[in-house]
């Protein structure tokens, strides 16, 4: 069963905005975040760590996010830190109350998160750690020192840039790899409805013909 992608609903702007995502990620100093009128950075891969290690829920999952996880999530990330986080909350806080930061916050995750690899094959437990395995395939692939993955901010490459490196790196040294794009879910949901169509015209079909 055949779907052509560029006429289906949605694919078109779907394809526009994961590409817009890829380009934008070049532009972090340029084009940085802006949630509920905070400025924040793109996310390195320290910043991951630092907020997967709180249990940050926009990370980690598990549970519905509260108005404190939103404030230690934007001040983490903010481009400028000149308060401490109990006075950023007291200041910023009343912004950051009810669904919709969650959901810019959900958005920005998953758009840093759209081109990340996905888990190891077969169930095999890593034998080193995330930032380590990065660090060591991009260094063996493109030479560079470990400041450049894992380094502070302003000096390592924001992680919407990395995945989309190592993204490249896997499809060209495994033959068997692949590659997913958000757009791709897209298309399947298409396929699924189309499928369930042809299935209840069947069944009508049948049931007239009784």
């Amino acid at each position: 069963m055949r779907v052509n992608r560029f006429d289906t609903p949605g694919f078109r702007e779907a394809v526009e905005r994961q590409s817009a995502i890829r380009d934008n990620a070049f532009l972090d100093a340029e084009l940085p975040v802006n949630i509920c009128g905070i400025t924040i950075r793109h996310m390195i891969a320290r910043d991951y760590l630092i907020l997967d290690a709180l249990g940050s829920p926009f990370i980690v999952g598990g549970r519905f996010p509260a108005d404190f996880d939103a404030v230690e999530f934007l001040w983490h990330l903010q481009v400028r830190q000149p308060f401490s986080q109990l006075w950023f909350s007291y200041r910023c806080g009343k912004k950051f109350v009810g669904k919709p930061v969650f959901e810019q916050i959900m958005d920005y995750v998953k758009d840093t998160f759209q081109d990340a690899p996905g888990g190891g094959r077969g169930g095999a437990v890593a034998d080193v750690g995330f930032l380590a395995a990065m660090v060591d395939t991009l260094a063996s692939e493109y030479g560079w020192d470990e400041s450049k993955v894992a380094g502070p901010p302003g000096v390592a490459i924001p992680l919407r840039r990395l995945f989309q490196y190592m993204k490249r790196i896997r499809l060209r040294t495994d033959p068997n790899a692949i590659s997913f794009n958000p757009s791709d879910a897209i298309i399947s949901r298409e396929l699924r409805l189309k499928r369930e169509r042809k299935k209840l015209l069947a069944l009508l079909s049948k049931r007239a013909q009784q």
